[in-house]
Protein backbone atom coordinates (compact mmCIF):
# COMPACT_ATOMS: atom_id res chain seq x y z
CA UNK A 1 0.00 0.00 0.00
CA UNK A 2 3.23 2.40 0.32
CA UNK A 3 6.38 2.07 -1.41
CA UNK A 4 9.71 3.40 -0.02
CA UNK A 5 8.38 3.26 3.92
CA UNK A 6 10.20 0.99 6.16
CA UNK A 7 7.30 0.55 8.61
CA UNK A 8 6.49 -2.13 11.31
CA UNK A 9 3.30 -3.36 12.86
CA UNK A 10 0.58 -1.32 10.16
CA UNK A 11 -2.84 -0.79 12.15
CA UNK A 12 -6.05 -0.23 9.55
CA UNK A 13 -8.80 1.51 11.13
CA UNK A 14 -12.35 2.22 9.25
CA UNK A 15 -14.04 5.27 10.73
CA UNK A 16 -15.80 8.29 9.59
CA UNK A 17 -16.22 7.06 6.12
CA UNK A 18 -12.36 7.10 5.88
CA UNK A 19 -9.21 4.49 6.07
CA UNK A 20 -6.63 5.13 8.49
CA UNK A 21 -3.19 3.43 9.15
CA UNK A 22 -1.19 3.47 11.70
CA UNK A 23 2.29 2.39 11.67
CA UNK A 24 5.66 2.64 13.16
CA UNK A 25 8.57 4.69 10.34
CA UNK A 26 12.07 4.30 10.89
CA UNK A 27 13.93 7.18 9.72
CA UNK A 28 17.22 6.79 8.61
CA UNK A 29 19.63 5.74 11.43
CA UNK A 30 16.57 5.97 13.86
CA UNK A 31 14.56 3.00 16.00
CA UNK A 32 11.70 1.51 14.61
CA UNK A 33 10.28 2.23 18.07
CA UNK A 34 9.33 5.90 18.51
CA UNK A 35 7.59 7.10 15.96
CA UNK A 36 3.79 6.97 15.16
CA UNK A 37 2.87 7.72 11.56
CA UNK A 38 -0.47 8.15 10.21
CA UNK A 39 -1.93 7.79 6.41
CA UNK A 40 -5.13 8.08 5.30
CA UNK A 41 -7.47 7.09 2.39
CA UNK A 42 -10.96 6.95 1.21
CA UNK A 43 -10.53 3.45 -0.27
CA UNK A 44 -7.87 0.36 0.56
CA UNK A 45 -6.04 0.77 -3.03
CA UNK A 46 -5.50 4.27 -2.35
CA UNK A 47 -3.92 6.73 -2.81
CA UNK A 48 -2.61 7.13 1.01
CA UNK A 49 -1.88 10.42 2.32
CA UNK A 50 0.56 11.15 4.99
CA UNK A 51 -1.08 12.71 7.82
CA UNK A 52 0.03 16.44 7.65
CA UNK A 53 1.28 16.14 11.54
CA UNK A 54 3.69 12.83 11.36
CA UNK A 55 4.72 11.81 13.49
CA UNK A 56 1.70 11.87 15.09
CA UNK A 57 3.67 10.62 18.44
CA UNK A 58 7.12 10.89 18.76
CA UNK A 59 7.70 9.04 22.26
CA UNK A 60 9.32 5.47 22.62
CA UNK A 61 6.62 4.75 25.86
CA UNK A 62 3.63 5.03 23.26
CA UNK A 63 4.01 4.99 19.59
CA UNK A 64 4.46 1.26 18.43
CA UNK A 65 1.17 -0.33 17.41
CA UNK A 66 0.33 -2.90 20.16
CA UNK A 67 -3.35 -4.46 18.25
CA UNK A 68 -6.25 -3.67 16.92
CA UNK A 69 -7.73 0.46 17.45
CA UNK A 70 -11.01 -0.69 18.94
CA UNK A 71 -14.36 1.28 20.53
CA UNK A 72 -15.40 1.03 24.06
CA UNK A 73 -18.07 3.40 25.49
CA UNK A 74 -18.22 5.16 22.62
CA UNK A 75 -14.19 6.32 22.79
CA UNK A 76 -11.46 4.72 19.78
CA UNK A 77 -8.57 3.05 22.15
CA UNK A 78 -5.38 2.56 20.38
CA UNK A 79 -3.43 -0.04 22.03
CA UNK A 80 0.50 0.80 21.86
CA UNK A 81 3.22 -0.44 22.96
CA UNK A 82 5.94 0.99 25.65
CA UNK A 83 9.14 0.26 24.19
CA UNK A 84 11.18 2.36 26.86
CA UNK A 85 12.85 0.04 28.88
CA UNK A 86 13.14 -2.95 25.26
CA UNK A 87 10.63 -4.21 23.20
CA UNK A 88 7.14 -4.87 23.87
CA UNK A 89 7.58 -4.14 27.80
CA UNK A 90 4.19 -3.21 28.55
CA UNK A 91 0.80 -1.75 26.66
CA UNK A 92 0.19 1.38 27.08
CA UNK A 93 -4.23 2.12 26.23
CA UNK A 94 -4.47 5.50 24.91
CA UNK A 95 -8.04 7.48 23.91
CA UNK A 96 -7.75 9.17 20.80
CA UNK A 97 -9.38 12.35 21.15
CA UNK A 98 -9.16 13.51 17.94
CA UNK A 99 -8.75 11.81 14.99
CA UNK A 100 -9.39 14.12 11.19
CA UNK A 101 -6.99 15.08 8.16
CA UNK A 102 -5.94 18.17 9.76
CA UNK A 103 -5.28 16.70 13.61
CA UNK A 104 -4.23 13.68 15.44
CA UNK A 105 -4.52 13.55 19.39
CA UNK A 106 -4.81 10.89 22.23
CA UNK A 107 -4.17 11.03 25.45
CA UNK A 108 -3.04 7.52 27.68
CA UNK A 109 -5.31 6.08 29.64
CA UNK A 110 -4.28 3.05 30.86
CA UNK A 111 -1.39 0.24 30.86
CA UNK A 112 -1.18 -3.54 30.73
CA UNK A 113 1.73 -4.53 32.96
CA UNK A 114 3.35 -7.71 32.26
CA UNK A 115 2.58 -8.69 36.11
CA UNK A 116 -0.65 -10.77 34.62
CA UNK A 117 1.34 -14.17 34.67
CA UNK A 118 4.30 -15.77 36.01
CA UNK A 119 7.81 -15.15 35.00
CA UNK A 120 6.76 -12.31 32.38
CA UNK A 121 8.95 -9.57 31.30
CA UNK A 122 6.93 -8.28 28.65
CA UNK A 123 3.43 -7.58 27.53
CA UNK A 124 3.36 -7.06 23.69
CA UNK A 125 -0.12 -6.97 22.40
CA UNK A 126 -3.74 -6.24 23.22
CA UNK A 127 -6.54 -7.30 21.13
CA UNK A 128 -10.42 -7.20 22.18
CA UNK A 129 -13.71 -8.12 20.45
CA UNK A 130 -16.84 -7.79 22.07
CA UNK A 131 -16.72 -11.50 22.81
CA UNK A 132 -12.69 -12.12 24.15
CA UNK A 133 -9.59 -10.23 24.93
CA UNK A 134 -6.42 -11.10 24.13
CA UNK A 135 -3.08 -10.53 25.66
CA UNK A 136 -0.16 -11.35 25.00
CA UNK A 137 3.07 -11.84 26.33
CA UNK A 138 6.95 -13.00 27.15
CA UNK A 139 9.35 -14.60 29.28
CA UNK A 140 13.11 -15.36 28.98
CA UNK A 141 13.60 -19.48 28.51
CA UNK A 142 16.65 -21.08 28.65
CA UNK A 143 17.63 -23.37 26.41
CA UNK A 144 19.13 -26.57 27.00
CA UNK A 145 21.77 -27.92 25.00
Amino acid sequence: MLTGVRAVDPTLLEDGGRLWLFLNVAEEGASVDDELHLYTSLDLAGPWVPHRDNPVVADVARARPAGRVFRRDGELIRPAQDCSSGYGRAVVLNRIDVLTVDEYRETPIGRIEPSWAPGLVGTHTYNSTAQVEVVDGFRFVRRRR
